[in-house]
């Protein structure tokens, strides 16, 4: 669960400098449905802790469009 509390506060921190590597990066979670309940659950929560902080338009919509059903 620590790795995908620290790729959320390191997403934060790069999006503040470079939106659009921040962005390619939040993109390996867009499989995260398709994980294991335990994993799928902390994926959730990490895109859901992203969702909740002002972020660039271009992470933004990546968090967005993976947390939609």
């Amino acid at each position: 669960g620590r790795g995908y509390e620290f790729l959320a506060d390191f997403l934060i921190r790069l999006d503040a400098l470079n939106p659009q590597v921040s962005a390619v990066i939040a993109k390996t979670f867009s499989p995260w449905r398709q994980m294991e309940p335990g994993r799928r659950g902390k994926a959730r929560e990490t895109l859901e802790k992203l969702a909740r902080h002002t972020l660039s338009r271009n992470l933004a919509e990546i968090v967005e469009m993976m947390l939609k059903d």
